[in-house]
């Protein structure tokens, strides 16, 4: 069952991101500002951190947190 999620990242290199939009467009997120996303996902917190860790910087900075009541 999908969960809601917040994810924020922080990019500190000039360099083509396109493969992390794509892939939270993909997954059906939603962008209220220019580096938060808002999405119901399926996984846990590491899980969805890492495969979006794959299209990042490692100077870069990501942050996803699951929303609870």
């Amino acid at each position: 069952m999908a969960s809601p999620y917040v994810i924020s990242y922080d990019l500190r290199k000039v360099r083509n991101y396109e493969s992390l939009l794509k892939t939270l467009r993909g997954w059906g997120c939603i962008s209220p500002l220019e580096s938060v996303w808002l999405g119901y996902l399926n996984g846990t917190a590491t899980t969805i951190r890492d495969a979006l860790w794959a299209h990042m910087d490692g100077d870069d900075g990501l942050m996803v947190i699951q929303l609870q009541r």
